[in-house]
């Protein structure tokens, strides 16, 4: 846990976090992106749910920003990799990111950064690769924190009957030496306990 400027950045524990983070899911990925159905209830709990660590963006009790590893197959990665096996090969301890929310009116400020500080911090000394399903529109950015691709994009249609194509990328642990100076900088910033 550790606290820059107003927000709280810490891993999920509590039933009122676990709550926020479902309807922060809703939002995002019903209302905003329309990837799932509309539910009646507001909530929109991931599939993976039961196995999910979930990291949190705090400000004045609001939980403004999630993100979700896991580490237990399935993983939804292997859908979109070319040859899924390489998560089974001896050696190999895999960790997905699966979900990223954060409220829009904190898109700006360092939300998002935190989010990901806490995940490569959880991942560093447990797992020897990190795996994403990157939006094929925003792989460079995944490219400067370190991922690489896996495979072509694939396409998966959204609720929204609107179709959005996948990159499946992967960065490798321990970091290449600029994202480490990247993580460094963050541990020295926030004085992360």
């Amino acid at each position: 846990m550790f606290q820059l400027g107003r927000y709280v950045f810490k891993r999920a524990d509590a039933e009122d976090e676990f709550e926020q983070i479902h309807r922060l899911n809703y939002r995002t990925f019903v209302e905003e992106i329309p990837q799932y159905t509309n539910v009646a209830d507001g909530r929109l709990v991931d599939k993976f749910h039961a196995k999910n660590t979930y990291f949190v963006a705090i400000e004045s009790a609001r939980v403004v920003g999630m993100l979700s590893v896991h580490d237990r197959p399935p993983f939804s990665v292997a859908a979109r990799l070319p040859d899924p096996s390489i998560l089974e090969r001896p050696g190999c301890k895999p960790m997905e990111v699966r979900l990223l929310a954060v409220e829009p009116e904190h898109r700006s400020r360092p939300v998002m950064a935190g989010l990901l500080w806490l995940a490569l911090e959880h991942a560093r000394d447990r797992y020897t690769e990190v795996y994403i399903s990157g939006i094929a529109e925003r792989a460079e950015m995944y490219e400067r924190l370190g991922f690489q691709p896996l495979g072509e994009p694939v396409t998966s249609e959204m609720a929204s009957g609107r179709s959005v194509a996948f990159v499946p990328m992967r960065v490798s642990l321990p970091l290449e030496d600029k994202v480490e100076r990247i993580a460094r900088f963050w541990k020295s910033r926030v004085g992360a306990q």
